[in-house]
């Protein structure tokens, strides 16, 4: 899962009455940097700021977000994460 909100504080962290963003372009990639040639998927957020990545094994991956005009991004907008073993969430 990927989540996505508006980040008024620029904290990077989802505060009391920060909201979640809906319809922002999430693309999650196999391995680190968000390279176009491993690209697995792409989706948009739902009304509770989340996109879902099923069925992936345990690895590395990167996850990058569109940014939207008008937005400042508080984060690099390519982010590595690994899952391992038995790991639901990204």
């Amino acid at each position: 899962t990927a989540h996505k909100f508006q980040d008024d504080d620029l904290n990077m962290q989802q505060g009391a009455g920060e909201v979640d963003l809906k319809d922002w372009q999430m693309t999650l990639y196999k391995g680190s940097g968000c390279v176009n040639a491993d690209m697995i998927s792409s989706s948009t957020t739902n009304i509770d700021g989340d996109v879902l990545f099923s069925n992936l094994a345990p690895g590395s991956y990167s996850v990058r977000e569109t940014l939207q005009s008008g937005y400042l991004n508080t984060t690099t907008l390519c982010q590595n994460v690994t899952l391992d073993a038995g790991e639901r969430c990204v």
